[in-house]
């Protein structure tokens, strides 16, 4: 029997935090974002077949990030295959962005940088292959991440999505033996064959396809988006407008034109709020004893010297000066 994770084993204020770190830990490292944290449901079965992890997810919209920093501290070098069941989803990975619509394959690499988004309700299976298991062919699988397996390829897409489908929840139901020999193999030769097959630019998914970088959706309440994104995550030292941008689903180029238009930039307005935020807890009788470091590291300025001179310019006196300023006397 396999490992379920439900949140309705916690009270709701906390069940976005549970399913938030079981998700790292079941599946590997990653950050988790939802615009009402205070609201989430989740669901997942969790299965092997043979060295392949099995996964059936449901859960509320959210949005999945996997950074250089979460790779290094796990990676298990991974094909994550996900075969959306029902809902709205997003992935981008390299410059590659897709919709994956319901009965669609796309896949990502567990060792590069990947972006996925869930914007509705939504139920998919996700297969975790071993990169091992995809050799000869695992790089040019790599370089066709974010990119669906085309439907209309022919017979051998819509017979593969079927036979997994049937595979994953034969095994989550217990009328298939995940252990049974050669199963695993049996899924990666599949897998190699279906990406014979992937979609064509004409598909609205392809990044070359004209529409692909509406895949962000309307515009209206974007910026806001990306302002609240920015403030959650000061603390990450690789925060900066490409990360920003595949978070959002828009080209670097259209995130810098939404701050331009405002008399800004992606960087400056990271550094600002940065700024602020440093100088609120310097400010702050409370924090009197945390070390002016430990306050810059915390809000993603790892760089004293560098911090040092920036906040200087920006308000005229040293961190230390300011802070002597404000909570002494």
């Amino acid at each position: 029997m396999g490992l379920h994770v439900d949140t309705a084993v916690v009270p709701p204020p906390e069940r976005f935090d549970y399913w938030s770190s079981s998700a790292s830990l079941v599946i590997h490292p990653m950050n988790l974002d939802r615009e009402d944290p205070r609201h989430f449901a989740g669901r997942m079965a969790v299965n092997r077949v043979g060295a392949i992890d099995v996964f059936h997810i449901t859960g509320d919209a959210l949005t999945v990030s996997r950074t250089a920093r979460l790779i290094r501290a796990h990676d298990p070098e991974q094909l994550n295959l996900v075969h959306v069941l029902r809902g709205s989803c997003r992935v981008r990975q390299e410059g590659r962005a897709s919709a994956i619509r319901p009965g669609e394959l796309c896949g990502h690499d567990t060792s590069r940088p990947y972006t996925f988004r869930a914007d509705t309700p939504f139920e998919l299976l996700l297969y975790g292959i071993p990169r091992r298991l995809l050799e000869p062919v695992a790089d040019g699988i790599r370089d066709a991440t974010a990119t669906p397996l085309n439907p209309a390829a022919g017979d051998v897409v819509a017979m593969g999505r079927d036979f997994l489908r049937n595979l994953a929840l034969g095994v989550e139901a217990g009328t298939v033996d995940g252990r049974a020999p050669g199963l695993a193999d049996c899924v990666a030769a599949l897998t190699r064959s279906l990406y014979a097959h992937p979609a064509h630019p004409g598909h609205p998914g392809h990044p070359e396809h004209p529409e692909a970088d509406v895949l962000a959706g309307p515009t209206p309440g974007l910026f806001a988006r990306v302002v609240e994104y920015i403030e959650r995550r000061l603390g990450e030292r690789d925060l900066g407008p490409r990360s920003v941008a595949a978070a959002h689903f828009v080209s670097v180029r259209r995130l810098q034109a939404l701050f331009h238009e405002r008399g800004d930039t992606v960087s400056g307005h990271i550094r600002r709020v940065r700024l602020e935020r440093c100088r609120r807890e310097l400010a702050d009788p409370e924090r009197r004893g945390r070390p002016i470091g430990e306050i810059a590291r915390g809000c993603g300025m790892a760089d004293r010297p560098h911090f040092s001179r920036l906040f200087r310019a920006e308000y005229g006196e040293s961190p230390r000066e300011y802070r002597a300023r404000h909570t002494e006397g």
